[in-house]
């Protein structure tokens, strides 16, 4: 990020003060901004408060305004410590609240178009900002920005946190700050009533236990809906006699929703979920949507640009892509030029990468672009060298799920966006991004969803689910997206698919490592599967080495699974386990699963006397003797041989 030169106060606010900055790039370049500092009681507080606000780059939605920087200043004169926000620096009017203010000034009214688009594009993000963890709770007028490509909510103050939320912490004025009961107290009756008149009747009736969530954010923009129908600046403390006065709302679509978001029951108000299910609000998304891109596409027909020859130099070409981005002219003829490039030879460094990351978020509408974006991004994702790669930073994985979720009817695009994940998923940077984008619970439904061959969508999703596992840093996310259900939920449909095998018990595996996947792994017999995937596939060792594998770690682990073996529903599993070795013992990879796993049921006494009668330590003897130069399939064996000459001994 560049520096920052701050010019005049434009605004204060309970929370700070917000001043007017010009805002200088790396590259030379400048561009007006505002910031709004906050004044910290101390650098602990400080410290606190730049970490919660840096968790808001997460959030990448054209309705969200996230910072485009954050940094800690020390005033000297006042000797206190501030959090600086850099925010876009818009035109006037630059927020809802200026734009109701102009409508007054000029006795004119917002259109219904204008009123469909705002709520629209709010429950958008709203519910993007609450897939991501997060809650606004200080929505109001004056915090939903009037950007060039619509409206924005932002100036969260500080991110909610669900899972703070959850631990005591709560948010009064947009702050996040550990309350004892009687500071909560304090600040909910104490404070000014301006910093509360957008919350819902719970978190005004004097009691402790509140209800911070979801609904709080719905409450809030009802009360909106009510603003911007009859232009209204200030919100009373008591809503009744504005819910008394919704039947002068004419718009049905508006009063409707006018008066289920603003139902002093917190209980019977909806969700940010169940509003995005109703069929007149998925019809305010789509008017927010058409109007939007309808305003791009106007402006971007008007940005200046000029084309350059076809055969001209990967270099010239993206210096020209960046010089005018928002064409979608110059986008379109640029990347069919790239990938004719990258397909060949052609080396990007990252910032011609991030040129053309950022050229296909702009253009995120236009089908073609994509298209060719993804094709671009299949040549260049295996190159990766680091997690600084662009094409496969956490960016690029938001867009890919954005891609996916735009176009979830169209086939050639959403398999072409599975390939690329799975491309990113086989680097360990790659994997891990894919977990931190929440890109997991949109494949998860994906796979129902896929306009094509279901089987084709499942069998990607779960390599990319596979990749992710192989990981234990991206153990929450994979909680967060219930991976072991949906995983084991597909146990019936991928025991009958030989296709999905291979990636169905690769997951098994890796969700073995991970103790809270136990209960869900019982839950669906996972021994006995397991074992009838063995009975069933003798002849595929890879399928052999992951069940032998998924087996050895919960029997390891577990007891009851280890004697669920000896109880099988598969007749005879322990000749089932003996007849799979002889056609398969000259692959390393099985052996090495295979004695891992009978070292395991080796060490139960119960389960010796099986392999003692099938004569498993013959097995044993034998891969010790021709897998000697293989130091872990030689302590397996080692191991077998142990335990099982052991039994022997005792039963002589």
């Amino acid at each position: 990020m560049g520096s920052v030169k701050v010019l005049d106060e434009i605004g204060s606010g309970i929370q700070g003060k917000v001043f007017r900055a010009e805002l200088s790039e790396p590259d030379g370049t400048t561009s007006d901004c505002a910031v709004k500092i906050i004044e910290c009681p101390d650098v602990n507080y400080a410290n606190k408060l730049f970490g919660q606000l840096m968790k808001l780059q997460d959030l990448d939605h054209k309705g969200v305004l996230v910072p485009k920087d954050v940094f800690i200043s020390w005033e000297e004169a006042s000797s206190s410590v501030g959090v600086n926000i850099v925010y876009p620096l818009f035109p006037k009017p630059s927020n809802l609240q200026e734009l109701i203010s102009d409508c007054l000034d000029n006795v004119t009214n917002m259109t219904t178009s204008q009123m469909h688009a705002v709520v629209g594009e709010i429950i958008d993000a709203m519910q993007n900002v609450l897939e991501h963890g997060f809650l606004h709770l200080n929505l109001k007028p004056s915090n939903v920005f009037c950007s060039s490509g619509g409206f924005m909510i932002g100036d969260f103050g500080l991110p909610a946190l669900l899972s703070d939320i959850e631990t005591r912490t709560r948010t009064t004025d947009g702050l996040l700050y550990k309350f004892t009961e009687l500071e909560y107290l304090y600040r909910i009756v104490k404070e000014p009533a301006s910093l509360h008149t957008h919350h819902p009747p719970e978190l005004k009736d004097g009691s402790l236990e509140r209800k911070f969530d979801g609904k709080t954010d719905v409450f809030a923009l009802g009360l909106l809906i009510y603003q911007i129908y009859f232009l209204e600046l200030q919100v009373p403390r008591d809503v009744s006699e504005w819910r008394r006065n919704a039947d002068n709302i004419e718009d049905s679509v508006l009063r409707g929703l006018f008066m289920q978001m603003t139902d002093p029951n917190h209980e019977t108000r909806p969700s940010i979920g169940e509003l995005v299910n109703l069929p007149e609000v998925q019809h305010l998304m789509e008017v927010a949507e058409r109007e939007r891109i309808a305003l791009k596409r106007q402006k971007s027909a008007k940005v200046p640009h000029k084309l350059v020859p076809v055969d001209s130099s990967i270099d010239v070409i993206i210096d020209n892509l960046s010089s005018a981005l928002n064409s979608e002219e110059l986008t379109r003829a640029s990347f069919r030029a790239i990938y004719a490039l990258t397909s060949k030879t052609s080396s990007l460094d990252n910032e011609q990468k991030t040129v053309i990351v950022n050229a296909a978020k702009y253009h995120e509408e236009v089908q073609d672009i994509q298209e060719k974006f993804l094709a671009i991004a299949y040549n260049l994702v295996p190159l990766a060298e680091d997690e600084s790669d662009p094409f496969c930073d956490v960016t690029a994985c938001q867009h890919l799920m954005a891609v996916m979720k735009r176009y979830v009817s169209t086939e050639n695009i959403v398999y072409a966006c599975l390939q690329v994940s799975l491309l990113i998923s086989a680097h360990r940077f790659g994997a891990n991004n894919i977990a931190k984008s929440k890109m997991l619970p949109v494949l998860s439904l994906l796979m129902d969803k896929y306009p094509g061959d279901r089987l084709v969508a499942i069998r990607l999703a779960l390599w990319i689910f596979w990749g992710v596992l192989a990981y234990a840093e991206n153990k929450r996310e994979m909680a967060k997206a219930r991976l072991p259900q949906v995983i084991c939920g597909l146990a019936q449909v991928a025991s009958k698919e030989e296709s999905l095998l291979e990636p169905f018990t690769a997951c098994l595996w890796s969700l073995s490592i991970y103790p809270e996947s136990s209960e869900e792994f019982k839950r669906v017999s996972g021994v006995d599967l397991l074992l009838q995937i063995i009975q069933d596939f003798q002849q595929e060792p890879r399928i052999l080495r992951n069940c032998c594998m998924a087996l050895a770690t919960v029997v390891e682990a577990d007891e009851v699974c280890a004697y669920t073996v000896l109880a099988s529903r598969i007749d005879d599993p322990f000749t089932v386990l003996r007849n799979v070795y002889v056609p398969n013992r000259d692959n390393p990879e099985f052996v090495h699963a295979y004695v891992t796993l009978l070292a395991e049921l080796s060490s139960y006494d119960e389960i010796r006397y099986e392999l003692h009668r099938l004569n498993f330590l013959e097995i044993s003897k034998e891969v010790e003797l021709f897998y000697q130069a293989s130091e872990k399939i030689l302590k397996a064996a080692q191991s077998t041989t142990a335990n099982l000459e052991a039994y022997k001994l005792e039963m002589k």
